[in-house]
């Protein structure tokens, strides 16, 4: 697995730097921000990040971002916001309705997305 800290120290994937960047940029404001992701546990910046398998769906926070993990999308989540972040060419349909945002890297991307989650 990847670190949110190697953004900074080595280098990491593209979606993954952005993710980071991105989940820090929106705590900024003091939102309570988690990540549920594989590979890294524990806080970085102002943002915590969580193994899929610590994902307690009634814990209260501002946004839910989930990053390479749609199944924990299924069911209620409280969040002001949630936001599956996606770097895959993947059907939706199924939790579409409990998003507020599917963040894409490409048109292309969200386009081929839509049409798999039709």
């Amino acid at each position: 697995g990847w670190k949110p800290q190697q953004v900074k120290n080595g280098g990491v994937g593209g979606s993954e730097e952005m993710l980071v960047m991105w989940a820090e940029y929106m705590a900024k404001d003091g939102n309570k921000v988690e990540v549920y992701m594989n590979g890294f546990v524990g806080g970085y910046g102002n943002v915590e990040y969580f193994a899929h398998d610590q994902f307690n769906r009634f814990e209260r926070c501002d946004l839910f971002i989930s990053f390479k993990a749609k199944n924990i999308l299924e069911g209620s989540i409280n969040a002001e916001k949630i936001i599956h972040w996606s770097h895959e060419s993947e059907s939706l349909a199924f939790v579409a309705n409990n998003l507020d945002c599917i963040v894409c890297l490409t048109e292309y991307h969200a386009k081929n997305i839509i049409k798999r989650s039709e």
